[in-house]
């Protein structure tokens, strides 16, 4: 099992970094190294380019963090956000770390969190763009799902034209709204994607660790190579010197130094390619095992270069969403009543089709927000929204409290 850490990369206008994350792009490979020796924090995690170029380091309470389970995190990372550049005033490059072990995500309260109902109101508000005509379908579909509008709507926007209204509504959840999916459905499609992903990344892992091996293997093989050379004009030189040796009855003490010293080196090269045959026996051995398991879990053979294909960047991005959302479920899931739980906190209904996710420019004034504890004194939020081309009801898990620059809203359609 695996957790994926997200962390920012802070300092870059200290460094290049402004400069080089211009050539960077969503799924690029950066490498972590601690710097003990930094004079102004002991737990620095410098952050480089495949090139070798530092662009930052990793904020001080993450990399305080990131120390603490060193041994269990891969010093390589991925780039799973990019803002900013040379023409803005602003550098953000953000990064997810994978490390061994699912409970690091929950130490960092990423994860996972416990739920807590501020209070049983069973009442919420929905903005809605739509004309008179469509308002009335509106109410008729959400009374079919025993949402119950209190008033016929408020009208607190319309266009030039006329012909389209924003609508303030308040509405009540009757106990038959089916805001919740049943645990059983929930818990059977998470573990479904739980699962996938779970394999993917471990064929990751795998293909990383096969890579290594294959990497070492080779280094080996040049070295032989290297000092085959190297004995065989050692080899050369000693029998010269023995047939000189044959040939004088009288062998120098120089001679026989110089004698003493080939046949010392040849046989410390010897020595050293011997070592370096085994280690590649070894390595053979590991290799085999890698390729066998990786053939267990569906990888072709080989296995995969994740540096190079986009199921990197869907990794990166899926399982955390699930894992999050799956935890999420079965927390609220475990609450006695959960068709009496308020979800909906906040919601917008686009039914002219735009595509529009007009929640991101409206005010949070008045609206209700339903709060988790995300361990520590970070929370996040959960509500739902109607989706018209679907017909159903989006339920939207937030990891952020704020709705300040929130764009990584986590959700599954019921």
């Amino acid at each position: 099992m695996a957790s994926v850490l997200r962390t920012e990369v802070v300092g870059l206008q200290y460094y290049s970094g402004a400069v080089l994350i211009e050539d960077c792009k969503l799924g690029d490979q950066v490498s972590l190294k601690r710097n003990p020796k930094n004079e102004i924090d002991g737990n620095a995690i410098e952050v480089y380019l495949p090139g070798g170029e530092q662009v930052g380091h990793i904020g001080r309470e993450d990399a305080q963090y990131f120390n603490s389970i060193w041994d269990e995190l891969e010093e390589r990372a991925t780039i799973i956000g990019l803002e900013g550049g040379l023409e803005s005033e602003f550098y953000v490059l953000k990064i997810a770390v994978h490390a061994d072990g699912e409970d690091h995500g929950l130490r960092k309260g990423v994860h996972t969190f416990s739920y807590e109902l501020k209070d049983d109101n069973q009442r919420a508000y929905i903005y809605v763009d739509c004309s008179l005509k469509e308002l009335a379908t509106l109410k008729e579909k959400l009374t079919s799902r025993a949402i119950y509008p209190i008033k016929d709507g408020e009208c607190r926007w319309r266009t030039n034209d006329g012909h389209k209204y924003r609508w303030f509504i308040s509405v009540s959840m009757g106990k038959e709204s089916f805001l919740m999916p049943k645990g059983l459905e929930i818990e059977e499609f998470f573990q479904t994607e739980y699962e996938v992903v779970t394999r993917l990344l471990e064929i990751r892992k795998l293909s990383n660790k096969l890579a290594s091996v294959e990497v070492l293997v080779n280094e080996y093989e040049e070295e032989i190579h290297s000092n085959k050379s190297s004995l065989e004009k050692i080899q050369h030189k000693i029998r010269k010197l023995n047939e000189q040796k044959s040939e004088l009855e009288d062998f120098t003490t120089l001679q026989q130094d110089e004698f003493d010293q080939l046949q010392m080196n040849y046989n410390k090269l010897n020595a050293e390619n011997e070592g370096r045959k085994n280690k590649i026996e070894s390595l053979g051995s590991e290799k085999s095992r890698l390729k066998y398991d990786l053939s267990v879990l569906g990888a072709p053979e080989g296995g995969l270069d994740y540096r190079t294909t986009s199921l990197s960047q869907y990794l990166e991005n899926t399982f955390p969403r699930i894992e999050f959302l799956r935890d999420s479920f079965q927390k609220i899931n475990s609450i006695e009543s959960p068709d009496l739980l308020p979800v909906i906190g906040r919601s917008e209904l686009d039914l002219n089709g735009t595509g529009k996710s007009g929640w991101k420019n409206f005010s949070a004034k008045g609206w209700r927000e339903h709060y988790f504890s995300l361990g520590g004194q970070k929370t996040g939020r959960l509500y739902a929204f109607v989706d018209k081309k679907s017909n159903t009801i989006k339920l939207l898990v937030s990891d952020k409290a704020s709705q300040d620059r929130d764009s990584k809203y986590i959700y599954k359609l019921i």
